[in-house]
């Protein structure tokens, strides 16, 4: 039997410091066969097909490269045509600032297989920078998401954010094919994917092992894309919770609880409301600040919940990963079943 044939999506919008790294990651791959389809400017944005050139140049017009200029702007259409152009069994994604580990694709492959071929895998991620030292609050997030393996842990994470980071992801062509292809909107399109995932029930899983370094800096489509603004995120969490496959009944009238009264709150409320959802209140602590009304909705106390919700469902609205983390302990105290009775929300 020969070796496994991926075929790896990785648009490029430029040539910088990070594209050749990036590019050699995936050539580096071990025990695998790698087709890597780079997807370049519009031949409007790059007339004289620079970075074509410059990429050829770079890897001697290496075989496994397989470039092709956007019909359209925008990494939507990008990674769409990728898709179009990918010839083997396996399609992975990789971003062109980030860096691969020489064995990701080999344990992804395993893990895959050892599935079935019907999980959607990711990875273990380190961040890392070139020009800063990385932020506390970053290497808290890379804890959070590395700590995240399971199946059912990602499961019932995945209204907070994807557990996947988006380079990270892998799976059989026919996983990618039964999610279909990536979406348009005023939305992240990667979480918009993780979602429709979630709700086709599609197990997600990643090794153990950290197997890519995923580059932080400032041009990062997440810090200047305003697809990616947290209301945006929002919406698409409350359009799963009201579709029926979430099997979470919001979407046959059954009422909604909102843990928290800050912002992400709000956003909550609204993006519900706005779907037809029926939100009966929040849930706050009982400080000495507490809001009496949110919304122009009761805000009651832990304590009282139990008396108040019956049947209706609680989504968390908390972000801070301490306070989240209390508060999971607090529902699982409490006999609140998460997916079923309780929805982390983030």
């Amino acid at each position: 039997m020969g070796l496994a044939c991926v075929s790896v999506l990785m648009p490029v919008a430029r040539v910088d410091a990070f594209v050749v790294p990036a590019i050699q990651s995936v050539l580096n791959q071990r025990d695998v066969d790698v087709e890597l389809i780079l997807i370049g400017p519009t031949t409007q944005d790059d007339p004289e097909h620079t970075v074509e050139q410059h990429i050829h140049q770079q890897f001697a017009g290496d075989s496994r490269l397989i470039f092709q200029p956007r019909t359209a702007s925008g990494i939507v259409n990008a990674l769409n045509l990728a898709r179009q152009h990918a010839n083997c069994s396996y399609i992975a994604r990789m971003d062109a600032d980030d860096v691969s580990e020489a064995t990701r694709l080999k344990h992804q492959i395993s893990l895959s297989q050892a599935h079935g071929d019907a999980w959607l895998v990711g990875a273990c991620v380190s961040i890392f920078s070139d020009s800063h030292k990385v932020l506390s609050g970053n290497r808290q997030y890379e804890r959070w998401l590395n700590q995240h393996t399971h199946p059912a842990d990602i499961n019932h994470a995945c209204l907070i954010e994807s557990l996947l980071p988006h380079p990270t992801w892998f799976a059989h062509k026919s996983v990618w094919d039964k999610i279909g292809e990536y979406r348009h909107g005023d939305f992240p399109e990667d979480y918009d994917f993780i979602l429709r995932a979630w709700l086709l029930d599609i197990p997600m899983t990643k090794p153990e092992t950290t197997l890519l370094k995923w580059r932080e800096h400032p041009d990062r489509l997440t810090r200047t894309d305003s697809r990616y603004r947290r209301e945006a995120f929002t919406r698409l969490k409350a359009q799963a919770v009201m579709d029926p496959r979430s099997q979470l009944a919001v979407n046959e009238g059954r009422q909604v609880w909102i843990a928290g009264t800050g912002r992400n709150a709000r956003y909550w409320h609204d993006a519900l409301e706005s779907q037809g959802a029926q939100v009966a209140g929040f849930v706050d602590l009982d400080t000495p600040n507490a809001k009496q009304r949110k919304r122009h909705k009761p805000v009651i106390r832990y304590p009282d919940l139990a008396c108040e919700r019956g049947e209706d469902l609680l989504i968390t609205a908390i972000t801070a990963f301490s306070a989240r983390n209390k508060l999971k302990i607090w529902c699982a105290d409490h006999g609140l079943k998460a997916g079923v009775d309780v929805v982390f929300g983030g």
